[in-house]
């Protein structure tokens, strides 16, 4: 492989600047954007830049202690769970080193975390497309004269400045910067010498030579740390404590089902949360891998109970305890910090000579993409609003964001197991097509209720948009009894359809005028809330569907069962109306939305009949060769009635007043459905 400078158009100059073209960059490189590097390598169609501040990869180096592992097994390397043949896997990193056999006997399925991290180095210095000592300095936007075909932007670039005075453009950027330190508010600006844990080894011999040193944080980092001091405590005679705001010293959950929620069902279930559930989730969920490996926790314990046979251990292991204050004393070179148990709501104070702070590390969203704030989606607590394609900007497909999405994704986003799974999808976001095919279907058990199970409420979901009941009807019996009539006055039907179960069925153009006050009732349904009409009046309906009435590329027809209103149906051209350059739009492509009015009737298999109606009557114009949905994200009861005539999700886009899931039906796939039974 060339150097992505080499496989460019061709370099320009804008003043004193080199400008490198590329399809992507990548800026930052921990282990999930090299992984990323290291499954574009081989691929000819797709030139990538990675851009990394440091001078050579380096991962947790403070933490490379002696013996610890990662809490992972050596399948989750960078590559291996989307490519088993990749170069650059963890077994060919042991052959090429001449370690496979020993590996082999060790027999230990975790690899040591200095050996990962040796491992990563080596992947790197194998890589054409990275740049390292190159530090980003400021990102922003370049808009194309004209509109990329169904690229979701406007054909314009990323302009990536660093401080190498070399400028790099892609339309599409890959944010890999990971997560800095996290240092807690009452140890901002404290001064002395206190340390995050991520400098540990870097500082542990001036720490042992002080006469008491303070752990503060609950999870594996602060563990390793406490057993690594208190292992040479006799040796340096310092005093060592180990507080933490945690009720317990937590194990991390290692089951095999709970593991299940590393999979792609899992992030599929979580990412369709309502925003408030998924953050509740986060907070509860950090035991699944902020804990304690439990050997670990037994090693410790073992410790602590050898060393106890020569007399009093000095240690304090406090839990339920919270850092409220911090100060330090130049003088005496000495911390003292106000300690709060939580469950007493007692008050005390605890000097120490070192402070070590295991107490994590949180997202900042990096500075240099200030210029494209304005691109970015946010959520409504201040956080990216990461798309289940990983995508973070309006268009849904130019910036794709690396771990940094528990709220969105939940344990799925740090485990590097998932790594390759993330990459594998955002390449096929890059490409358009899949490279390393992408599992959907892995876990034995299911997140979400079962769609299969009869609803405690039969109506229960019935009025979602576009979506009314649970659906029990089998689609084997005989075709429907089609009659597609002409246009006439707007109180005609212009389609009917006996559908063999549910009944007549008919359609007739929408009149905003005499049919605003039906509607209202239907659009403002509190479960009609994906319509986004809650809060219209009767007026706001009038007006909004003489206005669909009016345009030129947009209609809509009212829905009747058995001669009553029953549904609503809008039609139009996703060319000009609703998905404008959000997609390419085919020739014979026709866009529809449909919402079925409340009823505490529920009629088995009522939505399907109605969907299937309004896909007969799109396919009755023999124009027609597709049918374009884009539904909200967070339906997943309309994602199975439109799967259930035929229709294929391809992708998520960002609308300016949802995120949505495109989804195409050909009639081929439609015809081929019917034929097959639709049935949910």
């Amino acid at each position: 492989m060339t150097a992505p400078a080499d496989r460019t158009t061709g370099d320009r100059t804008d003043g004193q600047d080199t400008a490198v073209e590329a399809d992507f960059i990548g800026i930052g490189l921990g282990p999930f954007n090299l992984g990323l590097a290291c499954l574009t390598e081989p691929l000819d169609d797709l030139n990538g830049v990675f851009l990394e501040s440091r001078p050579e990869f380096a991962w947790h180096t403070g933490m490379l202690l002696d013996g610890a592992h990662l809490q992972t097994p050596f399948l989750s390397d960078l590559v291996t769970l989307a490519d088993p043949t990749s170069p650059y896997s963890f077994l060919n990193y042991l052959k090429q080193s001449g370690r496979l056999y020993a590996f082999y006997i060790r027999e230990n399925f975790y690899p040591l975390r200095a050996e990962y991290n040796d491992y990563c180095r080596w992947a790197a210095a194998r890589l054409s497309s990275v740049r390292f000592s190159t530090t980003v300095t400021e990102v922003t936007y370049e808009a194309g004269a004209e509109r990329a075909g169904g690229s979701g932007d406007d054909g314009g670039h990323y302009v990536v400045r660093t401080d190498t005075g070399t400028t790099y453009r892609a339309p599409r950027l890959v944010l890999g910067t990971g997560t800095p330190p996290y240092t807690p508010p009452a140890c901002e600006n404290l001064g002395g010498d206190a340390i995050h844990n991520s400098r540990y080894l870097e500082h542990k011999r001036a720490l042992q030579q002080k006469r008491s040193i303070t752990l503060v944080g609950s999870g594996q980092s602060a563990a390793e740390i406490y057993h690594d001091l208190l292992g040479e405590i006799d040796t340096h005679g310092y005093r060592l404590n180990w507080i933490t705001r945690s009720p317990r010293f937590f194990p991390l959950e290692y089951t095999k089902l709970t593991l299940e929620m590393t999979s792609p069902e899992y992030a599929d279930y979580f990412h369709a949360l309502p925003e408030d559930t998924r953050y509740r989730l986060e907070r509860e969920q950090k035991g699944l891998f902020k804990g304690i490996d439990s050997a670990l926790i037994d090693a410790i314990f073992e410790l602590l109970y050898r060393k106890s046979l020569a007399g009093p251990v000095p240690t304090r292991l406090l839990t339920n305890t919270a850092l409220q204050s911090a100060a330090y004393d130049a003088d005496s070179g000495s911390y003292t910090l106000g300690l709060r148990q939580q469950e007493q709501g007692r008050d005390v104070r605890l000097h120490t000579e070192g402070l070590i702070l295991a107490t994590g590390y949180h997202y900042q969203v990096p500075a240099f993409l200030r210029p494209v704030h304005d691109r970015l989606r946010w959520d409504g607590h201040g956080r990216f609003d990461v798309a289940r394609n990983y995508a973070i900007d309006t268009t849904g497909r130019g910036v794709f964001l690396q771990n940094a999405g528990v709220h969105t994704h939940s344990v799925t986003s740090p485990d590097l197991g998932m790594g390759a799974y993330r990459n594998a999808y955002i390449i096929r976001e890059l490409l358009g097509r899949e490279v390393y095919p992408v599992e959907k279907s892995i876990a034995f058990q299911d997140f979400a209720a079962p769609d299969d199970l009869t609803p405690d409420d039969p109506s229960s979901d019935d009025l979602s948009p576009d979506d009314l009941s649970p659906d029990d009807l089998s689609r084997d019996a005989p075709s429907s009894d089609v009659r597609l009539l002409p246009p006439t006055a707007p109180a005609s039907p212009v389609f009917t359809r006996t559908d063999p179960a549910a009944g007549d069925f008919a359609l007739r153009p929408l009149d905003p005028d005499a049919d605003a006050g039906l509607l209202h009732g239907w659009v403002t349904h509190p479960k009609a809330a994906f319509w986004l009409m809650q809060d219209a009046t009767p007026e706001d309906v009038r007006r909004e569907y003489g206005a669909i009435a009016a345009h030129p590329h947009h209609d809509a027809f009212l829905g009747l069962h058995r001669g009553e209103p029953a549904f609503l149906m809008e039609r139009y051209d996703p060319a000009h109306v609703e998905l404008t350059g959000l997609y390419e739009a085919a020739e014979g492509d026709v866009g529809m939305h449909f919402l079925t009015a409340p009823s505490d009737v529920r009629i088995p298999g009522f939505t399907v009949a109605v969907l299937t109606t309004v896909m007969e009557f799109l396919f009755a114009d023999p124009a027609v060769r597709r049918v374009v949905v884009e539904p909200d994200v967070r339906n997943a009861a309309v994602q199975r009635r439109n799967a259930a005539v035929g229709f294929v999700p391809v992708r998520e886009i960002a609308k300016p007043e949802k995120r949505a899931l495109l989804s195409f039906c050909t009639r081929a796939q439609f015809t081929d459905r019917q034929a097959q039974g639709a049935a949910i």
